[in-house]
């Protein structure tokens, strides 16, 4: 009996040390060690992670922070919760009153009102707004290579997938310019699907 409660205490005390607040430093830590597993190509090409990579993650963390108490589950929660921000960004990229700043290389919104009223009608958002997400999108942006449905940045011609918008001549040419002067954008413009690539591709146009 003494050792099913201590057996049971044990997992009690596993699953509280998941649930942990990260400081500053670990999260750019943490930023760093992802980024040099997708250079590595620790990244599949379905976007996910190939397996064994949480468990380096977690053992350079503890290398790079000597004393951190910290688990692989942790690690992989956090990964999740960064995964669905970055999802949250793409959806407000696809509202009305929402940009992208090109300096700042974040989301914007036109006013607090407009913030409000997305926020009153996705309650589990967070705000998002004028915090930076290039680098996320460089760990967890999905990696289309094996989806025959989109097409692969990397190997599709962009000049030819703008000429299927139905735009005019000089607005291909300006929204050619707008890319090469933001690769960011670029990368959104391979986010979308359907109807939302227009609405995006008329949201950036509009931009001085």
């Amino acid at each position: 009996m003494e050792n099913e409660v201590g057996v049971n205490n044990e997992q009690s005390m596993s699953n509280i040390r998941v649930q942990r607040n990260w400081s500053a430093i670990e999260e750019e830590t943490l930023l760093t060690i992802l980024e040099e597993m997708v250079v590595a190509g620790n990244k599949g090409e379905n976007g996910t992670f190939k397996t064994g990579t949480h468990e380096e993650v977690c053992k350079r963390m503890k290398n790079k922070i000597p004393g951190i108490a910290i688990n692989v589950k942790q690690i992989v929660n956090k990964m999740k919760r960064w995964a669905m921000k970055l999802n949250d960004v793409v959806d407000m990229m696809n509202t009305s009153g929402f940009g992208w700043d090109d300096t700042k290389m974040c989301v914007v919104c036109d006013s607090s009102q407009v913030l409000s009223q997305y926020l009153e009608k996705h309650p589990k958002v967070g705000n998002h707004v004028n915090k930076e997400f290039e680098r996320l999108q460089g760990i967890f942006g999905k990696d289309r290579a094996n989806d025959p449905s989109k097409p692969d940045p990397s190997k599709a011609d962009l000049v030819d997938e703008i000429k299927k918008l139905g735009l005019t001549g000089d607005e291909e040419i300006d929204l050619v310019i707008k890319f090469s002067h933001n690769q960011q954008y670029e990368k959104f413009f391979w986010e979308f699907e359907g109807s939302q690539i227009m609405t995006f591709v008329r949201k950036i146009m509009r931009m001085t």
